[in-house]
């Protein structure tokens, strides 16, 4: 069984830099670059040199020179900008037991079939699990000049089942994949979501560890007593599976009012009635639309005559109004309901407000600090309790290497004094975890309240030196003034004038 992948090579791709890191020095220039792709596919490293070197390469005199040879070609056909190559890997099960000599050879006849015309430089690497092999190009041709072109579906219908006939043919075992456009509904639910899937499977984890939990942060507790890594500490709650790559979000399984539900007193039996019963729909038959009847004379020359006398009223459209404008009321509503629930009526109000929850938040911060510190203080207990409770109902199904992790998790254990009360450590981990989330729950709200405070302010900044505007505009149309009212000068009291 062989999986075939194409990456090009160019200098914005992040893959080039991957390699260019990976390989040698990345201060390279675009030449080097492409020689770096070719001399990574047949990296000392990579390849075994002791007796033999998997390595070969089709209308280049020597590997030494394959990065120059590539270079002029493009420098000859004047096609040394755009994409500089493809890097092609073919990499096959450990399952089949292939030889290096054997993935080698199908490598080679995989691209003389493919690229027969353009330079390629063919390595077998052998340093990792399965064998597989690295198959660089370059983009141009040497015999025509032509620049390789891939179409829709030359992937998946000429490279992939070219591989796959050599496998064939090699008695290898080939990949039977169906795409999503061509099997039906329950295929499709069946692959993505069912048993066998890795979804499924963190979803069953799940719903295991939230029929023993009493609360959410039970629920993460047992989930790393089942070998997951649990990460509470931002937005949002990711999982780890055991030696998995992928970090999952938890609320992409499951909302937090769905794990609340869970979690609490014979929840997940009104979880699954939530979820899964089946409501009957009822339809109601309504007859057909009726044919449009043809006008008569009479009713044709009316609406004529309507329209030659201009008396026919049109529909007048529909006032576009823009999305901005949607947001923009949206948040207008936002801002109102909070000034009500806080009953702020003043600008000097808002202001003292933000003020106070900046210092909450700034406290919030000290707790979450002094929260993950006393985490990291029993870090060393936590994850020997894990063990512990992971490995503790197959003990006896244990290789020894995993065996003599479990006896040291068990003497950390006995060295804190929980040697006979793992139930301790367990309610000193939920109680953590439950302050955790508290603190976590605390600080979005509040820095919320203080983002809510800063628009309201943003926006106050805006509408009072319009409304000053607006009102001076009006004052300069009406002619209006104030009335002023003069002080009495002291000549005029002497003389007994009042004014």
């Amino acid at each position: 069984m062989a999986y075939v992948k194409i990456l090009a090579i160019n200098c914005r791709n992040d893959y080039m830099q991957t390699a260019v890191e990976y390989a040698v020095n990345p201060d390279k220039t675009i030449e080097e670059r492409l020689g770096i792709a070719g001399e990574y596919a047949t990296d000392p490293g990579k390849t075994e040199l002791d007796e033999v070197r998997y390595a070969s390469c089709i209308n280049i005199p020597g590997i030494d020179d394959a990065t120059e040879t590539m270079m002029a070609t493009k420098r000859r056909f004047g096609k040394t900008d755009g994409r500089l190559g493809y890097h092609i890997i073919q990499s096959f099960s450990p399952d089949d037991n292939i030889t290096p000599e054997q993935a080698h050879e199908i490598g080679r006849q995989y691209a003389q079939e493919l690229f027969g015309d353009f330079e390629v430089v063919i390595g077998t690497h052998v340093d990792k699990g399965h064998i597989h092999n690295h198959i660089v190009m370059n983009s141009v041709s040497c015999v025509d000049g032509h620049k390789f072109h891939a179409k829709n579906g030359y992937l998946r219908h000429v490279m992939r089942e070219t591989s796959d006939r050599y496998c064939k043919e090699n008695g290898l075992s080939v990949i039977e994949w169906t795409s999503n456009r061509e099997m039906t509904q329950k295929e499709w639910f069946d692959r993505h979501w069912r048993e066998g899937t890795f979804r499924e499977s963190i979803n069953l984890d799940i719903r295991a560890a939230a029929g023993r939990a009493r609360s959410v942060a039970e629920l993460l507790v047992g989930m790393e007593n089942m070998g997951y890594k649990v990460d509470a500490s931002r937005k949002h709650i990711t999982l780890l599976p055991p030696d998995g790559r992928k970090a999952w979000r938890l609320d992409k399984f499951y909302t937090d009012d769905e794990l609340k539900l869970m979690t609490e007193g014979g929840g997940m039996a009104r979880m699954a009635a939530r979820r899964y019963t089946l409501h009957k729909t009822k339809y109601r038959v309504t007859r057909g639309r009726r044919e449009p009847q043809k006008l008569t004379q009479f009713q044709y020359m009316y609406l004529r005559w309507l329209k030659l006398l201009g008396e026919q009223r049109r529909q007048p459209g529909r006032t576009y109004i823009p999305k901005a404008e949607y947001r923009k009321f949206d948040q207008y509503k936002k801002q109102i309901q909070f000034t009500g629930e806080h009953g702020l009526r003043k600008l000097s109000q808002v202001i003292s407000f933000r003020e106070g929850e900046q210092a909450r938040l700034k406290a919030l911060n000290i707790e979450k600090y002094r929260l993950l510190g006393r985490k990291n203080k029993y870090a060393k207990l936590f994850e020997a309790h894990k063990a512990v409770m992971r490995w503790t109902p197959i003990i006896t199904k244990l290789d020894s290497e995993t065996q003599e992790e479990y006896a040291a998790a068990l003497a950390v254990l006995k060295k804190g004094g929980f040697e006979n009360d793992a139930a301790g450590v367990e309610r000193l981990r939920v109680e953590l975890e439950s302050e955790i989330l508290r603190n976590k729950g605390g600080r979005m709200e509040t820095q919320e309240r203080i983002r809510m405070c800063g628009s309201i302010e943003k926006g106050m900044g805006l509408i009072v030196p319009a409304v000053k505007q607006a009102q001076r505009e009006r004052e300069t149309e009406t002619g209006w003034e104030p009335e002023r009212r003069e002080k009495p000068r002291e000549r005029d009291k002497d003389i007994g004038i009042e004014r």
